[in-house]
């Protein structure tokens, strides 16, 4: 809003309360999130901060970030890119959804290791399956619904969108990272897997599934978790690089973040559950093909 529409009168104590109070909800809901991800067990869990934003260069903020190491796999690690979006019960999110195709059920993963005890050397590999299996319905495009004041039924991805698209852009930093990070003392190589995460409200998540006709099979029901196909490749500049005679070896290196995770508190919760308690979980995500 432009300045000179805003009325002259000083702002006072109370009417800050007033605004912290029609916005606190927002920022209790990502508090929310964030205790989770500790009850979750990450680790480098992060609140906030800026990064630059990899398609603009403009800094951007982001809301949380956070890494998950199993137990059973001391070099494994998923690396969550999170943005929460606190939707109400009047414009929720519903998620259009198709089957998987054969070329959107591979995701990638990096595998660090020591070149040489100074050069931290990476290999793209990619899994294909486990995780995003053919034929299961796979987000492809959403809008928040709700009705105008008159009764019609309207509908915007503009919000969402924003969100999304920021959790895609804030896991650039956490290619890198994990481009970079080596457990030399552990003596095998550090396997990461970068996802980008939407977290929402319980109740607030829809999804309807169409066949590959494009004709409705299914919904709208309520949902705890969807799979969102977003395709994004990213370019990544190594640090630290390694040179066989004159040559450079593999200075860069691309990363390609197949889906965006669309989690309820509910579902978020629950997918840490299966990480828990299923290793197939972490076997299915990790298992790898060169590429």
């Amino acid at each position: 809003m432009s300045k000179h529409r805003l009325k002259t009168d000083p702002i006072t104590a109370n009417d800050l309360d007033d605004y912290i109070k029609s916005t606190s909800s927002d920022f209790a809901f990502e508090l929310t999130v964030l205790r989770l991800l500790h009850e979750m067990g990450c680790r480098k869990v992060s609140h906030g901060g800026t990064y630059d934003d990899p398609a603009t260069a403009i800094p951007r903020q982001h809301d949380l970030r956070a890494e998950l190491v199993p137990e059973s796999a001391a070099t494994a690690r998923i690396r969550l890119a999170v943005e929460c979006k606190n939707l109400r019960p009047y414009y929720p999110l519903l998620v259009y959804c198709v089957p998987r195709r054969p070329t959107e059920c591979s995701h990638d993963i990096c595998r660090a290791f020591h070149l040489d005890k100074n050069h931290p050397y990476p290999v793209r590999c990619q899994t294909v399956g486990g995780w995003y299996e053919l034929g299961q319905p796979v987000g492809k495009s959403c809008a928040q619904v709700g009705r105008t004041q008159d009764g019609k039924i309207t509908g915007s991805d503009g919000e969402t969108f924003d969100k999304w698209s920021q959790a895609v852009a804030s896991a650039f930093d956490l290619i890198r990272e994990a481009f970079n990070d080596c457990a030399e003392d552990l003596g095998e190589p550090v396997r990461s897997v970068v996802i980008p995460v939407l977290v929402v409200p319980d109740n607030q998540l829809w999804k309807v599934e169409f066949d590959a006709d494009g004709c409705k099979k299914a919904g709208p029901d309520r949902t705890n978790q969807i799979s969102y196909f977003v395709n994004k490749t990213y370019e990544v500049e190594r640090t630290g690089v390694a040179y066989r005679g004159a040559n450079p070896i593999h200075p860069h290196f691309t990363y390609t973040i197949s889906h965006l995770e669309m989690y309820t508190l509910t579902g978020l919760r629950e997918f840490a559950t299966r990480l828990r308690e299923d290793y197939w979980v972490w076997d299915s995500l990790l298992r790898r093909k060169e590429v």
